[in-house]
């Protein structure tokens, strides 16, 4: 029976198959079946991972290399949507910590801020150390430093200062309203010889209380809120010190200071020339923290040493670069150039050279002169061409005054009238007074060829020019200080609040004064007298405008350029603010911004 039934299944099975080759389902049925089938076994129409994997077995090869051309095209489109959102809202930002070395041409004596003189190694230095009751900020305006606030009374007589109570020396003592009061009577008595005397002599300075500070002057004088950035002394250091002894004691070297860095250590060669000084960052600043963690000054005795350490690496920054050396220093440092509140020009001496004393020689001897020439030849294109005492963006500045410009046949006419005949040899005279003078200049690349240009051109109307150059060590004190010149080729740092009292009243142009045309012109004085006693900006400009003009006529002394500081520098170094300075010193006053680290971070 079993037999039966098996053959029973067998033709069944086979009755099927036959009947299935008979009637064949069309392509369309089939395909519901397989959808119908699919469906039965996962009634999800969106595939999972594990069935993803199987798609490469079911497209052609057509499908495969369109899905990778479009997958790839996604994918970059995605890279790129995200390096933009990554771009605009990621930057570097400054960090703190590092250190750089600085270069500085010249002989560091004085690290006290009394003592230290204009265009010295020692003002650089100390712009690090000291701080005053106010500084300058990146527009160049006064405002408070270690001072709360500066109050001016109505009349211009008086100055208010309160003092922060959170201000301190290195050594982490406080700074008492009796530093501020010893700093201003040292440098205004005489016998301390500081270069600054004249700015603050006849000024009372008291202290009524523990947080103020009162200066009484004679008279109104605005630009006074200026010379309030002198930098202060502990007093209890200091006070022991004579006036002999002042310059003398250790603490010139090895200071206690109150600004961004504090003194560490400084290092002498086997003569005892300071070769190094090294600072770091002063804890105990009251102002804003500084990000670098130390700061080494090396010490060079002429330019060229500090180029080749420059170029060796032994520092990373130096400052002044000149104009020959500007291409070659490029190419492995970077260049900065901050415009200065500087005015580089001829001065006369008057009382040295009666053919200066003459005021058409010194007329045809501005008529003479080329100064764009001058700053594209022999400046090298830096700095830009000025004519006058004040700088353009200076208060009291009037463009449209008359001034002498190039005119080469105007100045030899000028001359012919005046009575200065021309010699078989082409040099003029005047009865027994020959027009020739030596004009003197410091021994630097821009200014001797300033100066040899200039004696060039005035040999062109019959001046018999000698060009003199001194070493930078020795400027000053032969030649400035005593006023040992008949005409100078040098340069003038105008005040912060541009006020030119300090650099053409009659006053200051002798000893550590810092007027550098020696003449008696009393309309210059009673014109620059006005302006400081001016109680509102009218009458300050007015006056400033008349001083201009008669500078214009009786030319004590003829203007070339505003000068222009390069500074050069590692890449990593940055964060100065601003590209304006008063004086080239004065780049440090930010230093607290200044960095070498950075970071990432969101904007």
């Amino acid at each position: 029976m079993p037999s039966d039934n098996s053959g029973t299944w067998w033709r069944r099975i086979m009755s099927r198959l036959t009947s299935r080759r008979q009637s064949r389902p069309s392509a369309q049925t089939a395909g519901q079946d397989d959808r119908d089938l699919v469906l039965s076994l996962s009634p999800s129409r969106i595939p999972s991972w594990r069935q993803l994997k199987y798609l490469p077995r079911l497209l052609s090869g057509r499908e495969r290399l369109a899905i990778r051309f479009f997958g790839t095209a996604a994918v970059l489109s995605l890279l790129v949507l995200l390096g933009h959102f990554v771009w605009r809202h990621l930057t570097v930002l400054p960090n703190d910590g590092g250190s750089y070395t600085e270069g500085i041409v010249g002989t560091p004596q004085y690290l006290n801020p009394v003592l230290a003189r204009p265009f010295s190694a020692d003002l650089e230095i100390n712009h690090l150390l000291f701080r005053g009751l106010v500084r300058l900020d990146d527009n160049l305006r006064v405002v408070p430093d270690v001072a709360k606030s500066v109050e001016v009374s109505a009349d211009g007589k008086t100055y208010t200062v309160k003092i922060r109570a959170d201000a301190r020396w290195s050594d982490g003592q406080p700074l008492t309203v009796d530093d501020v009061r010893y700093t201003y009577e040292t440098v205004a008595n005489p016998a301390y010889q500081s270069p600054l005397q004249s700015l603050y002599q006849n000024v009372k300075v008291s202290a009524p209380d523990s947080q103020t500070v009162v200066f009484t002057l004679p008279a109104a004088n605005e630009p006074f809120r200026a010379a309030l950035t002198l930098g202060l002394l502990p007093a209890k250091l200091w006070q022991d010190q004579s006036p002999q002894t002042f310059s003398l004691g250790e603490l010139n070297v090895k200071p206690v200071s109150n600004g961004p860095f504090r003194f560490q250590s400084v290092t002498k060669d086997r003569n005892g020339n300071i070769k190094e000084f090294a600072l770091v960052r002063n804890k105990s600043f009251a102002g804003a923290r500084p990000r670098l963690d130390k700061i080494t000054i090396k010490v060079y005795p002429d330019m060229f040493s500090a180029l080749d350490a420059l170029k060796s690496n032994a520092i990373d920054s130096l400052g002044g670069i000149d104009r020959d050396n500007l291409a070659k220093v490029q190419k492995y440092r970077r260049l900065t150039p901050f415009a200065l509140s500087q005015l580089t020009g001829v001065f006369f001496n008057q009382k040295t050279n009666a053919a200066l004393k003459a005021k058409e020689v010194r007329q045809a001897l501005a008529m003479a002169v080329d100064r764009s020439a001058l700053v594209r030849q022999t400046f090298g294109g830096v700095g830009r061409p000025a004519d006058g005492p004040l700088l353009p963006d200076q208060p009291g500045y009037a463009a449209d005054i008359k001034r002498f410009g190039l005119d080469l046949t105007q100045a030899n006419v000028l001359l012919d009238q005046a009575g200065w005949k021309r010699g078989d040899n082409g040099w003029r005279s005047k009865g027994n007074q020959a027009l020739s003078f030596t004009l003197t200049t410091v021994d630097d690349p821009s200014y001797a060829a300033a100066a040899q240009a200039l004696a060039a051109g005035w040999k062109n109307i019959g001046a018999q020019v000698v060009v003199k150059t001194v070493t930078p060590d020795r400027i000053q004190k032969d030649v400035i200080q005593p006023r040992q010149y008949e005409a100078l080729v040098f340069g003038q740092i105008a005040n912060a609040d541009g006020d030119p009292f300090a650099l053409w009243h009659s006053s200051q142009q002798s000893g550590a004064g810092f007027a550098l045309a020696v003449a008696y012109i009393k309309k210059v004085d009673q014109d620059l007298e006005a302006a400081q006693k001016a109680t509102d900006q009218q009458t300050h400009d007015a006056a400033l405008r008349d001083f201009q003009a008669v500078i214009a006529d009786e030319v004590p002394a003829i203007i070339l350029v505003q000068t222009e500081y390069i500074y050069a520098h590692e890449r990593s170094l940055r964060g100065w603010p601003s590209d304006r300075l008063v004086a080239p010193a004065n780049r440090f006053d930010a230093v607290a911004s200044w960095y070498v680290k950075t970071r990432w971070g969101w904007k």
